[in-house]
């Protein structure tokens, strides 16, 4: 948990705080940085594919062309098998680029299946024509059905990458009942980039491990001293759950060395195991256009089945020019490491959710926009730690602002982002509350009528029965927030700053590259460059 040591910014002359002006607590971040001590924000930049460090890669490999498969576009037929044939191809190859011609290919013509295309190998790129008109579109005509009937949550998406087998989900291995290779052996803080271990005689470099631990026990210091509700079930009977996963990069002795730091703190007396986490490696789904079928009024949890791509356990993975459209759900990562989601727009009819992270590190998603209003926005949620929301906008419909989707994410940006809404969270109740500590919003413009007196930690101390209440986050950290004349209550802010007025650095996520890496990486400006091509392409 990253517990702030600046207090409140408490100054009254907001009004004449010129835009741009150098945010406080950046200039500490440098100085503490710069010093070696304990630094007032979290370290974000390790976000996306490659930490941060590197472009997304234009894949050349053998192509395996759909077509060859028996996969042919706008003919009218059903084009599953072929697809899945040409991935089982390339994944026997070792990897290569499933490559789709121009046209519209139908991939859920049989109504009451729960069969999608699924691909179960590295190194694995599901490439199209592009994403816009004379592109590449997938077409789902008819909604999936959960692969066991029992599990609700079971319904696959379109297109499935995951190295598990059906037998084993990512669920399980991150909740720490998987078998543990090892427990923890020595504490380490936030910052480190190694652990120690017992007996590392069961990891190997490059392998990815999760370090993970539940219990009443991390209650306390993870809620850095705030109450909870009685109906928060899990929180008050199971204990916060945590995992964080890490590359390992070498290995000396007992102690395992990463590419990235350790967002957490982790100490021998919480028990905590380290577990081998199974992962594919540079996958891909570019230049695709999954369209549904879904053209009726949402209800909430009442539909489902609609749902594009899911990545499930992937490591330096990408998303990216994607659109999707007239979907319940749209693209997610789920156990995903230093991947990221780039250049994607989500429109049509609006379902459910838009965008999702779920228990994976260090993913970014981004330069990204929900034009019609998902009901709920980007979704961080279930253990999440070190996700990034950079320069998404959601302008349009009913919803579609951030959503903090409970079960414990924690250490998260939401950096330069337009939304009309200050948020459309969700989760089980008793999976509350909404977020751990490391929120950050960093120069939020919000584009529609403002809130007032955003409660962060509102218990309903006079309504116990009710299940649902406001969004709970452990005291975030609010800088720049500008557009919409919003107020938050601040005794349950960790730090705000810059009310009313945005801040420089524009972004917290780039300006924290650059002072890693000494220089802004070129992948950052030819992204945001690209991305203004494809709106501009788009509004002609």
């Amino acid at each position: 948990m990253i517990k702030c040591i600046i207090p409140i910014f408490l100054s009254l002359s907001l009004a004449s705080l010129s835009v741009g002006q150098t945010s406080s607590i950046w200039k500490k971040y440098q100085e503490a940085k710069k010093a070696g001590n304990e630094e007032p924000l979290p370290d974000y930049s390790y976000a996306g594919y490659g930490f941060g460090e590197k472009a997304i890669p234009d894949v050349e490999a053998e192509v395996f062309n759909v077509t060859d498969f028996g996969a042919f576009p706008d003919d009218g037929k059903a084009d599953l098998e072929g697809i899945q044939d040409a991935i089982n191809a390339a994944e026997e190859n070792g990897g290569g680029i499933v490559f789709f011609p121009p046209g519209r290919f139908l991939v859920s013509e049989v109504e009451g299946a729960s069969k999608c295309i699924e691909i179960r190998g590295s190194n694995i790129v599901l490439r199209g024509s592009g994403s816009d008109e004379g592109g590449t579109t997938l077409f789902m005509r008819h909604r999936l059905f959960p692969a066991d009937p029992k599990i609700g949550w079971s319904i696959p998406p379109a297109v499935y990458f995951t190295p598990l087998d059906k037998g084993l989900s990512s669920r399980e291995i991150l909740m720490a009942k998987g078998n543990a290779e090892a427990r923890l052996a020595a504490d380490a803080q936030r910052g480190d980039f190694q652990i120690k271990v017992a007996d590392a005689s069961g990891f190997k470099v490059g392998e990815v491990v999760s370090i993970a631990a539940e219990g009443t026990r991390l209650n306390s210091y993870y809620l850095d001293g705030l109450k909870t509700r009685e109906n928060w079930e899990r929180i008050n009977t199971r204990g916060v759950a945590v995992t964080e996963k890490h590359l390992i990069k070498k290995i000396e002795g007992n102690t395992l060395v990463f590419h990235a730091p350790l967002h957490d703190r982790f100490l021998v007396s919480d028990d905590w195991a380290v577990i081998v986490y199974p992962v594919l490696e540079e996958c891909g789904f570019e230049d695709i256009h999954v369209e549904g079928n879904f053209h009726e009024v949402y209800v909430h949890h009442k539909q489902n089945g609609f749902g594009a791509v899911s990545m499930e356990s992937c490591l330096n993975s990408w998303i990216r020019r994607c659109r999707f459209t007239n979907l319940i759900n749209g693209a997610a990562f789920s156990g995903c490491v230093a991947s990221s989601m780039l250049l994607n727009e989500i429109g049509g009819n609006p379902g459910h959710s838009s965008f999702s992270i779920s228990f994976g590190t260090n993913n970014l998603f981004g330069l990204s926009r929900d034009v019609c209003g998902y009901y709920h926005g980007p979704n961080v949620s279930h253990l999440a730690i070190g996700s990034v929301v950079w320069r998404y906008t959601a302008d349009h419909g009913a919803r579609g602002g951030p959503d903090f989707h409970a079960t414990f994410p924690q250490v998260t940006l939401w950096d330069a982002c337009d939304s009309k809404y200050l948020d459309s969270h969700g989760g089980n109740f008793k999976d509350l509350p909404n977020h751990l500590g490391g929120l950050t919003l960093w120069n939020f413009n919000q584009t529609g009528k403002p809130d007032k007196d955003v409660d962060y930690w509102d218990l309903l101390p006079g309504q116990p029965d009710k299940p649902y209440g406001p969004l709970t986050v452990v005291k975030p950290t609010i800088v720049g927030f500008h557009g919409a004349d919003t107020t938050f209550d601040r005794s349950t802010v960790g730090y705000l700053e810059s009310l009313g007025r945005a801040v420089s650095p524009e972004s917290l996520y780039e300006a924290q590259l650059e002072l890693r890496l000494g220089k802004k990486p070129e992948w950052i400006e030819q992204a945001k460059t690209e991305w203004k091509e494809i709106i501009e392409d788009r509004t002609e």
